[in-house]
């Protein structure tokens, strides 16, 4: 009989064997991409562009990424530095506590500028994008345009701050199932000094599509969003702080998430677009159309599948 004191030095080696390993992490970098179309609709002539990518948590960290070929308006290819996180998120640390927990050091967002443009009104931007993370996570959009000849307002907020994130699949029981939430949400802080020009934002042609294994995807897949599902909520609005949550269940475990959403004006009347066809639409703002693979389980679950519960080891989801 193996007494108690030999369990716990049991316990703790395992312990110290997944510690010095790394692997309370997960065993490998986490990368996702997307096609970020912009519509133009801020001035007559645009002279600026600016979009930051950037995710809030001060734990996880951007190690990669790319921009594809821009298309729309002649642009050309963007200036694409690290940056910061935007206010209020800048200011503070997510999670407030931990060790090695610092407010935003630089490695959580990628700035995409474009200066010294002449993009008329009416005009639609495709950006493909990629990028890299240490963890998997949510990623998050805000977009600006700048007139240089507005010195009024320099600076014109396309849109609330918003994205969305796929939590890693979780068993759905019986036969075989698996369910991946789906999370999009308005990042805009109400009441809050830091968020100068809170926004609601209006969503439609709210859609999903799946594709099992993760072998790579290319940007035509995620053009073909129009022979996706519709989402059960296929349009919403989200006043700031709000967020849609749905479920989508599949058959497999590995696999690609792709989600689809455009964010409108409802002020602007309906659109005269045939057929909803996103870059003819005249009251669309920006449409998002990305791909979220379903990340690795972690090493240390892995490890330590036979003291899952003994251990109280989980893989945590993010909402």
């Amino acid at each position: 009989m193996v007494g108690r004191s030999t369990w716990i030095a049991a316990l703790v080696l395992v312990w110290v064997a997944a510690l010095g390993l790394g692997c309370l992490a997960p065993c490998g970098a986490y990368s996702a991409k997307e096609i970020i179309r912009i519509h133009q609709r801020s001035y007559a002539t645009a002279t600026d562009l600016h979009v930051k990518v950037w995710q809030k948590e001060d734990n996880i960290h951007i190690t990669d990424w790319g921009v594809g070929t821009v298309t729309g308006g002649g642009i050309g290819q963007p200036v694409a530095t690290p940056g910061d996180q935007p206010e209020p998120y800048h200011s503070r640390k997510d999670p407030t506590d931990g060790p090695g927990i610092v407010t935003d050091d630089g490695t959580h967002a990628i700035d995409l500028n474009w200066t010294n443009i002449s993009v008329p009104g009416c005009t639609w931007i495709a950006i493909p994008f990629k990028w890299t993370l240490t963890e998997q996570n949510m990623k998050w959009l805000d977009v600006a345009w700048t007139n240089a000849g507005d010195p009024d307002k320099p600076r014109k907020k396309a849109a609330a701050k918003n994205g969305w994130q796929v939590s890693p699949p979780v068993s759905g029981g019986g036969g075989g199932t698996w369910v991946h939430h789906v999370t999009i949400a308005n990042m805009d802080v109400p009441n809050d000094p830091l968020e100068p020009e809170p926004m609601d934002l209006y969503l439609r042609n709210i859609a999903f599509g799946t594709l099992e294994g993760l072998a790579p995807i290319d940007d035509d897949t995620l053009a073909n969003w129009m022979d996706w599902t519709a989402a059960p909520v296929p349009s919403i609005v989200l006043h700031p702080g709000e967020s849609l949550e749905y479920d989508v269940v599949t058959p497999w475990r590995d696999g690609h998430i792709l989600t689809c959403y455009e964010v409108y004006d409802p002020t602007a009347g309906p659109s005269a677009a045939p057929n909803g066809y996103m870059q003819q639409t005249t009251d669309g703002i920006l449409w998002e159309t990305g791909d979220h693979p379903t990340p690795e389980p972690s090493c240390f679950v892995a490890l330590t599948a036979g003291l899952f519960g003994l251990l109280g080891c989980r893989l945590r989801r993010r909402r």
